[in-house]
Parts: structure tokens; C-alpha cells; sequence
């Protein structure tokens, strides 16, 4: 087995177990199908248990220091790769303060080829959903990217969600926010 397909397994895994409610998680479980990140309920005792052994720290390490491979590449492993980093780092940020603002550090590595469409809104979305804190200091830059991706790729629907998001926290208006959008 390559290392691509290694660390594609592991990611696979651990996608797969922040999920779970089962006690365990077959390793060999190839699949991950994406829209669990929607549907399914996130296992809290886990997302702790990741922040704690730090599983997230490789994961952004691996985007930040390999993002650039995707320009030169037409290999679907690599970009299914990266889409898996996402998803991972997704559905460790839902719903989850703490790991929302350990991610926060991240955000410029995050913003990094996002035109290629590989789950950096969700992911972003749910680092600053219903997190007054981020909402209210990490702003103005996360905004500004957006409109320079938004001038140079053009307007997509998924980055409406974005602005929803920061906009309304925990059902609270955030006033600030509406008018720099």
C-alpha cells in the first residue's frame, strides 16, 4: 500500500469514528460518504478525545505543507485526499467551542486554494457557527478573503452560507457583523 493510500485510510477512520456511537470502528473501512457530515450526530466524547491527542494537528499540517500539490495535479487520490482533511476537520469544529477556536488559528491555511471547492466553506462555516467569540473578534480578515475569492472565482451559492452564519449567533443578532457584510 502507497502512503497516499495509507493516509487516506486513516483519515477514512477517523471520519468515520467522530461519527460512531459504536465502541469501535473497523480500520479497514474504506468508505466515507460525506453526507454524514450533515446527517449524522457528531459524538462529542470524541471530538474531545481528538482535541486532546491533538489528531488535528497532522491533519492541518498535511494541508498547509501539500495544498500547493493540487495546482500540478490531476490526480483524483490526492484531491480525495484533501477532501477528507476536511471533512475530518468539519465535523471536529460542529457544534464544538473549543475546537472551533483551536481551528481558528488555522483560518489563513483554510482560505489557501479554496477555489478548488474541496469542503473549505463547510469547514469554515461551522468553525465560526454559533461562536460569538470568533464571530465578534476573527472577522474582518475572513471577510475580506471572501470578497477576493468571491472577485476572482465568481459568486457561488455556498459562500451565502458563510455570511448567514456570522450574522446570527446562537439566534442573536450580531449587528457588527450584518453591516460589514
Amino acid at each position: 500500500m502507497t502512503k497516499l493510500e495509507d493516509t487516506k485510510r486513516i483519515l477514512i477512520f477517523y471520519c468515520n469514528s467522530i461519527f460512531s456511537l459504536q465502541q469501535t470502528t473497523d480500520i479497514d473501512d474504506m468508505d466515507f460518504d460525506p453526507i454524514k457530515i450533515d446527517t449524522e450526530k457528531v459524538n462529542k466524547i470524541r471530538q474531545d478525545m481528538y482535541r486532546h491527542l491533538q489528531i488535528f494537528v497532522p491533519v492541518i499540517s498535511l494541508i498547509k505543507d501539500n495544498i500547493h500539490i493540487l495546482e500540478s495535479t490531476s490526480n483524483v487520490h490526492v484531491f480525495e485526499l484533501f477532501r477528507l482533511c476536511f471533512a475530518f476537520l468539519t465535523s471536529f469544529a460542529r457544534q464544538n467551542n473549543e475546537n472551533q477556536l483551536l481551528l481558528s488559528n488555522s483560518i489563513v491555511v483554510f482560505l489557501s486554494g479554496i477555489h478548488f471547492n474541496l469542503g473549505h466553506i463547510k469547514l469554515l462555516v461551522e468553525i465560526y457557527r454559533d461562536n460569538h467569540t470568533l464571530c465578534t473578534t476573527k472577522i474582518e480578515e475572513v471577510l475580506d478573503s471572501f470578497v477576493q475569492i468571491i472577485v476572482t472565482t465568481g459568486r457561488k451559492a455556498e459562500y451565502l452560507e458563510f455570511f448567514k452564519v456570522i450574522q446570527k449567533v446562537n439566534g442573536k443578532v450580531v449587528y457588527q457583523n450584518q453591516r460589514l457584510v
